[in-house]
């Protein structure tokens, strides 16, 4: 490892969003360059790291640059380890961990004692700020 890295310098390579339903993996600038043209890279991801990696769900790259990737198999609100590798260049990122969005749910709607309207629901969960908007 690199003497001064911050202890959570994993946490700013990838972040999750939810796209149209789809949960898509978005590599951010602060992947090493050499990690993202157009090569032969695999991702392995995981909600057990205890796993062995050889039972980890793979997304080959298709030649695709490492930027942004579409998941299909990762559930809302959960976290997931991932490793980037790329036998050929012998590249491999440590283990990463990645939390999915979830949006707010369960929502219930009512009226307190007082007549005031109440809305009552499980939070939204992200890996990012939540922007809060007021219609």
């Amino acid at each position: 490892m690199i003497d001064g890295l911050p202890s959570n310098w994993r946490n700013d390579f990838v972040i999750s969003k939810s796209e149209n339903g789809q949960i898509a993996l978005i590599f951010t600038d602060d992947l090493p360059d050499y990690l993202r043209p157009p090569n032969d890279w695999t991702i392995y991801y995981t909600d057990d790291a205890e796993e062995p990696k050889d039972t980890w769900e793979q997304i080959p790259s298709g030649g695709a640059p490492l930027t942004r990737v579409e998941v299909p198999n990762m559930e809302p609100g959960q976290y997931y380890y991932l490793v980037v590798d790329n036998p050929d260049k012998g590249i491999q990122t440590p283990t990463l961990i990645v939390m999915t969005p979830r949006a707010p749910s369960d929502i219930v709607f009512g009226t307190s004692l007082n007549d005031e309207n109440i809305i009552d629901f499980k939070p939204a969960k992200a890996s990012e700020p939540i922007k809060v908007s007021i219609f």
